[in-house]
């Protein structure tokens, strides 16, 4: 469920899906003029997006807080760093 507040969240989602899709053909072996889809070259490679890990940790999460009882939700005082919690998700 990404739902993009700014116009700088989609330009940050744009930014990451370029840099995958370019890893992804990359290690297909494909050019940008072999005109395959994302889904495609994901498949053959094997590759899960990483949109859809941010997605699928940020639902676990999500259903983690509301199986917690009212005296242990955690508190958010402000936002994370992005980048460090990307690269924390993707083990850099």
């Amino acid at each position: 469920m990404l739902t993009p507040a700014t116009s700088r969240y989609l330009a940050e989602v744009s930014r990451v899906t370029a840099t995958e899709m370019q890893y992804m053909r990359k290690t297909a072996g494909y050019i940008w003029t072999d005109y395959k889809t994302r889904r495609e070259t994901a498949k053959e490679v094997n590759i899960t997006p990483v949109l859809h890990k941010i997605q699928e940790y940020r639902r676990n999460r999500l259903q983690h807080t509301n199986r917690m009882t009212g005296s242990r939700i955690p508190i958010t005082t402000g936002r994370r760093n992005q980048v460090i919690q990307l690269r924390r998700l993707l083990g850099l």
